[in-house]
C-alpha cells in the first residue's frame, strides 16, 4: 500500500538513476510504472518529472576569503561576521548566507552568517559569541558552501580570493588599525587550488 502520508512530506530530493526512484520519507524504490499504478491520474505524471530531475547533492566549496586579518572581534554587536562589502561582492558570498570561519592563528573553526561592511573599508568583524574564537589582528580563511547536484558539479568552479599583504603573526598591539585594514586589499582570484605534492620540501 503506497505511503501518502509519506508522499505529503517528501521535499522533491531523491536520488535516481534515471530508471529507479528513491522517495525520501517513504521508504519505497519504484521505476516509473509502478509510480503511475501506486499514484492515481495526472498527477502521477506531473510528480514523477518534477522528482525525476531531482539527483543526490552533494556539497562543494563556493568561496573562500584566504588569509584575511580579522579587524575586529566585538562581543557584544549583533552575531554575525562583517565583511568588506566589495569583498563579498568579488567572492560571490552573499550578505546573511550561511559562512564557516577557520582560524589560522588559534585553531578555532565555528559558523555564522556574513553582513554586508562598509566598502573598501577592508573591514572584517568577528562579532557575537563568536568573538570569543577570534582576535583582532588573528588570520582567518571564510569559506561558503553550495550543495550541487552530478550535472551541475560538472562545470562549476569556486572563487578563491587572496590577501597576500597579510603577516603570519598577530601583531595587533605594534601596528595601526589602518594596516590591519589595508591587509584585507584582495590581491588575486582563482578558481583552483594546485595539487598539492608529497614532497613539500
Amino acid at each position: 500500500m503506497f505511503n501518502w502520508a509519506g508522499l505529503s512530506a517528501f521535499v522533491y530530493r531523491a536520488r535516481t538513476d534515471h530508471t529507479v526512484l528513491t522517495v525520501t520519507g517513504v521508504g519505497m524504490t519504484l521505476d516509473e510504472q509502478s509510480w503511475r499504478q501506486a499514484v492515481p491520474g495526472k498527477v502521477a505524471g506531473i510528480l514523477w518529472r518534477k522528482i525525476k530531475v531531482v539527483s543526490m547533492l552533494q556539497t562543494f566549496l563556493k568561496a573562500k576569503l584566504h588569509r584575511v586579518t580579522a579587524t575586529h572581534a566585538e562581543l557584544h554587536y549583533e552575531g554575525s561576521c562583517a565583511i568588506d562589502g566589495k569583498l563579498l561582492d568579488s567572492s560571490g558570498i552573499r550578505e546573511y548566507e550561511q559562512i564557516h570561519i577557520y582560524n589560522i592563528n588559534n585553531g578555532e573553526r565555528f559558523s555564522t552568517y556574513a553582513i554586508r561592511g562598509e566598502d573598501n573599508s577592508g573591514i572584517i568583524s568577528v562579532n557575537g559569541a563568536a568573538a570569543h574564537k577570534a582576535n583582532k589582528g588573528d588570520l582567518l580563511i571564510i569559506c561558503a558552501y553550495v550543495q550541487l547536484d552530478e550535472q551541475e558539479a560538472e562545470s562549476f568552479e569556486p572563487t578563491l580570493c587572496y590577501f597576500e599583504n597579510a603577516r603570519n603573526e598577530n601583531d595587533a598591539e605594534q601596528v595601526s588599525d589602518a594596516e590591519l585594514h589595508a591587509r584585507n586589499k584582495l590581491t588575486g582570484i582563482k578558481n583552483a587550488i594546485a595539487t598539492q605534492m608529497s614532497d613539500l620540501a
